[in-house]
């Protein structure tokens, strides 16, 4: 139901209240155990993103590549989501290149579970060491 009114009210093209709303569908699909409509949801978020963010790197678009990420995970492809777990986290560290971020220290955990999944215990361990590091600065910084 909210999507048929968030579409009502834009319907001239592309708004990230509907992006959000067809992510929203995709979390909703994937915690009923329907991965490939989880999968198609996504892919509309996605598409939608990137009409909204054309010119670059936002954090918006790494979160899409991130949900991709995670639902290739749930199909068991596990060498696609690793490319979209990078894509998340070069995203993301191109929207904040010089200061550590929590959404970061999120993606950094999700790459090295990837590569974990990957069968690369080295850049699983890197990536998690990156992932406390950021952490810990994000920690002191807070205090």
């Amino acid at each position: 139901k909210a999507l048929a009114m968030e579409e009502k009210l834009y319907p001239d093209g592309p708004h990230p209240d509907l992006a959000a709303s067809y992510n929203n569908l995709s979390i909703r699909y994937a915690a009923l155990g329907d991965n490939k409509a989880a999968m198609e949801w996504a892919l509309k978020a996605l598409a939608m993103k990137e009409q909204l963010y054309p010119d670059g790197p936002h954090p918006d678009l790494a979160k899409s590549y991130g949900s991709l990420s995670n639902r290739y995970a749930a199909l068991g492809d596990n060498k696609a989501a690793l490319k979209w777990q990078l894509k998340a986290v070069e995203t993301e560290e191109a929207c904040f290149p010089d200061m550590p971020h929590p959404d970061l220290v999120l993606y950094y955990k999700n790459l090295a579970i990837s590569y974990r999944d990957c069968n690369d215990p080295t850049q699983a361990d890197h990536y998690f060491q990156k992932a406390a590091a950021m952490q810990a600065a994000l920690d002191a910084r807070n205090t």
